[in-house]
C-alpha cells in the first residue's frame, strides 16, 4: 500500500540524485515516485497539481490528501524511509525557515 505520492522532475539532474537515494531505501514500496516530466502525467491523478505548479517545487501528497511543498516535502519522505531524523532539525523555527529560504532560491 502507497502511503504517498512524490512529484518530481525527473530531468533535473540535482533532483534525481535525491530521488534515487530515496527510492533505494524505500524498501517496502511505500513512495508512489511519479516524474512530472513524463509526457504521460496527468495533473487530475495529482489532485490536480499542474505541470507549472509542480515544476515549482517538490510536492508531496499523502494518503490523507494533504500536500506538501518545498522543503517541507522532503520529511515526509525521509520519514517513510526511515531517515526522518535527518530533517529534525526543521523543527526549529529559525532553521526551519532558513532552509525554506534556500530551497526556494535554488
Amino acid at each position: 500500500e502507497k502511503h504517498m505520492k512524490c512529484l518530481y522532475d525527473g530531468e533535473c539532474p540535482l533532483c534525481m540524485k535525491e530521488i534515487n537515494f530515496l527510492k533505494k531505501r524505500d524498501l517496502k514500496q511505500r513512495i508512489d515516485w511519479v516524474d512530472i516530466s513524463d509526457l504521460s502525467y496527468d495533473e487530475k491523478s495529482n489532485h490536480n497539481i499542474d505541470y507549472k505548479t509542480a515544476m515549482q517545487s517538490m510536492h508531496v501528497i499523502d494518503q490523507n490528501g494533504e500536500i506538501k511543498n518545498g522543503i517541507h516535502a522532503f520529511k515526509p519522505m525521509y520519514d517513510e524511509v526511515g531517515l526522518g531524523w535527518i530533517w529534525s532539525f526543521t523543527k526549529i523555527p529559525i532553521l526551519r525557515q532558513l532552509s525554506s529560504f534556500a530551497y526556494d532560491q535554488w
